[in-house]
Order: structure tokens, then C-alpha cells, then sequence
């Protein structure tokens, strides 16, 4: 009997263990994560500095989400890229490892995700004056970034460390 339920005890702990999923894993690299997720919703936010988010525009008729919405989403959108870029396995356009572990990338994507995040508290008081003043971290932290890791024309030299 005992044999039986320390056999059972096994078998149950391996399904356990079988049976879990595998964390976060990166899938686009780092050239579609900007493209896709930072560059349009960067945008959003630094638009919303000059051009009042509450006043109609053309992306109102494809957008579910206007106004000053529209821009807290996108800050938090940003903030979240940020985990994304920092993600371990996340490759460059090459196929090659993005510097996700390189102290300068990191230094300056968390830089990215406060200003975001500052961003967002900016879009949630509705003040375009401070999103403005935000303007100006954040371009420093995409600058420094970009000087460092972009790599001009040539897609093979981006992001490599």
C-alpha cells in the first residue's frame, strides 16, 4: 500500500511539474517591438504636448479610444515596452541576441519606462504642459539609445553591444 500511494505521490508531483507553462518568451525583435509598440505610441504622446487630445482628428474614426485615453494608453504602452525590451531571448533584426543585458541598454530603456510612466500620470491630470516637459527626458533616453545601438542604415550593426 504504501508503495502505492509513494508511486501515486510521484506521478502526481511529476504532472505537476510537466504540466506547467513556460514563462514569458520573446517573440518580435527589437527593430518590429519599436516599430510596432514605441514609434506609434511615442508619437501619441508627444503629439498630445501640442496638439490637444481631445480635439477631433482623422485616427478618431480607426482608433476605438480618443482623447487623453488614447494617450494613457499609449504612455502605458510604452512603459510596458520597456519590460519587453529588457526581455531575455529578445533578438535583433539579424538574428543575433539584442544587448537586453548590456548596462547602458538598460540603463536607458528604464529611462524610457519613467518618463513613460511619468507620461502617463501627465495624461491622466490632463496637462499638455507637462507632457512637454517630459518631451525632453524622454528624447534624451531614445537619443542616447539610438547613438549607442542604432547602427545607421545597415540592419546587421543595430543593437550590438
Amino acid at each position: 500500500m504504501r508503495i502505492g500511494v509513494g508511486l501515486l505521490a510521484l506521478l502526481s508531483m511529476g504532472l505537476v511539474v510537466t504540466g506547467q507553462e513556460a514563462g514569458p518568451e520573446a517573440h518580435g525583435t527589437v527593430n518590429e517591438v519599436m516599430i510596432g509598440i514605441v514609434d506609434p505610441n511615442t508619437n501619441t504622446v508627444g503629439y498630445a504636448a501640442f496638439i490637444d487630445p481631445e480635439e477631433p482628428s482623422e485616427d478618431d474614426a480607426t482608433d476605438t479610444y480618443a482623447g487623453w485615453e488614447r494617450v494613457r494608453s499609449a504612455a502605458i504602452a510604452m512603459a510596458e515596452s520597456a519590460n519587453l525590451l529588457l526581455m531575455p531571448g529578445r533578438l535583433r533584426s539579424n538574428g543575433e541576441s539584442a544587448p537586453s543585458d548590456a548596462a547602458d541598454w538598460i540603463e536607458w530603456t528604464n529611462e524610457m519606462r519613467d518618463a513613460a510612466l511619468r507620461a502617463y500620470e501627465a495624461a491622466r491630470a490632463e496637462s499638455q504642459d507637462t507632457l512637454l516637459d517630459i518631451s525632453e527626458s524622454l528624447t534624451a533616453a531614445c537619443s542616447s539609445c539610438h547613438a549607442r545601438f542604432l547602427g545607421g542604415d545597415d540592419p546587421a550593426a543595430r543593437c550590438v553591444p
